[in-house]
């Protein structure tokens, strides 16, 4: 992109960062491949207290962005242990590398909450943290004013709505994707 001379936006969050854990979706991805779709079905079951009929019909992916932040990574744990499966291996760049990045003129970096949470599966306050967090501790680790936003999975009233815009206009944010 660089030697085109063509601008590009990368948007980041600094939780998953910071933690050098993955995101969940990519823990996810690893598990299926580990163990199956039908597996991680019967774990959401369990969270949720149905019976595993309940769930067949639908995607794992699905599934899960019903659920709230915290219900995904119980879901992903219960599958490692049950399994003794070891985390999936690290595929995001580092904090040091995102410094590095920050630097490039015809790159913008963006905010992408802190942990990639589904925003309206979050209670009010969390959703609010998630945001601002995510604005602040971004532009510490790059150096500069953030502001642009990408809602996690992007769905506007499925994944966020007026709660989140506003919120992001109070942290203002100029553009959110």
């Amino acid at each position: 992109l660089q030697d085109l001379a063509i601008p590009a936006t990368l948007f980041v969050s600094p939780g998953v960062l910071g933690s050098e854990r993955n995101y969940w979706f990519q823990e996810v991805r690893f598990l299926r491949k580990q163990v199956g779709d039908a597996t991680i079905k019967h774990e959401i079951a369990n969270l949720l207290g149905w019976d595993d009929a309940r769930v067949s019909s639908f995607s794992v992916n699905s599934l899960l962005k019903s659920l709230c932040l915290a219900e995904i990574w119980q879901v992903i744990k219960a599958t490692r242990q049950a399994y003794r499966l070891p985390p999936a291996p690290r595929y995001n760049i580092s904090q040091n590398e995102l410094r590095a990045l920050a630097g490039r003129e015809l790159l913008t970096i963006g905010a992408h909450t802190m942990t990639h949470p589904i925003l309206q599966n979050e209670t009010d306050d969390e959703s609010a943290r998630q945001i601002r967090e995510s604005i602040s501790e971004l532009a510490g680790l790059i150096g500069r004013p953030v502001d642009t936003f990408a809602y996690p999975n992007g769905a506007t009233g499925l994944d966020y709505g007026p709660r989140e815009q506003a919120t992001l206009a109070a942290c203002g944010i100029k553009l959110a994707f």
